[in-house]
């Protein structure tokens, strides 16, 4: 049986360009690099804990965890 024959195959670097959400995509990677944003990603917080880091960590992590 190869990988193709499942329902959802999936195989390393092969998306089907009918389902996958190209105008989505693109909209998340402009807003990701924008001046705005990569200043506000990339700013140096050595001496505060980045907020919505440590929200993710508490409400995603963390519970999978069980800590």
């Amino acid at each position: 049986m190869t990988g193709r024959s499942y329902k959802y195959p999936f195989v390393y670097g092969q998306i089907d360009p009918a389902l996958f959400p190209f105008a989505k995509w693109r909209e998340c990677c402009r807003e990701a690099l924008s001046v705005r944003s990569v200043r506000e990603w990339a700013s140096d917080r050595v001496d505060h804990d980045d907020n919505e880091l440590l929200e993710q960590l508490q409400t995603r992590v963390l519970p999978r965890r069980e800590l």
